[in-house]
């Protein structure tokens, strides 16, 4: 009788011993991975650039999910040119668009916080994170972050 205990223990712990490797292993790789990135992104001393930015997002307002290019210096957004519309935007919130150093930020933050679901695809060259998808709760529909990046180019 108490082996069939300890049996039915071993059983029932098992997947939780699993899950919990797979989550370490998980955060280690995301962590390594954004470290490197990182390091390649910093090591290209890019502060002045433009970039691509398109925010994905179903209840989001139309104006955030539109394709924007944005115009970056000293690392800070100074400029945001509506792609569809093709006009600039005068008025934008802080948080609306992110340069690259704050999406790195955002991926950090999710780490840390042990986000549902995080997938990130780096650029190859400068190793910019090209396409964000978090999900920080499975059960909230509106708490994801999913974000593309492209194009971005040093400013002369």
């Amino acid at each position: 009788m108490r082996w069939i205990v300890t049996y039915r223990r071993l059983i029932f712990a098992t997947p939780l011993l699993a899950g919990c490797v797979i989550f370490e292993s998980r955060s280690t790789n995301l962590l390594a991975d954004l470290a490197d990135n990182r390091a390649v992104w910093e090591a290209a001393g890019l502060t002045d650039y433009t970039m691509q930015f398109q925010r994905q997002c179903l209840f989001c307002p139309t104006d955030l999910i539109t394709p924007v290019e944005l115009t970056v210096r000293d690392d800070v957004i100074e400029a945001v040119f509506d792609l569809e519309l093709q006009v600039p935007r005068t008025e934008w919130q802080e948080g609306d668009y992110l340069t690259v150093t704050e999406l790195f930020d955002t991926i950090q933050d999710a780490i840390d916080l042990q986000a549902a679901e995080i997938k990130i695809r780096y650029d190859g060259t400068l190793g910019y994170p090209a396409e964000i998808n978090i999900d920080f709760n499975r059960r909230f529909v509106d708490d994801d972050i999913d974000v593309v990046v492209q194009d971005v180019m040093p400013l002369n």
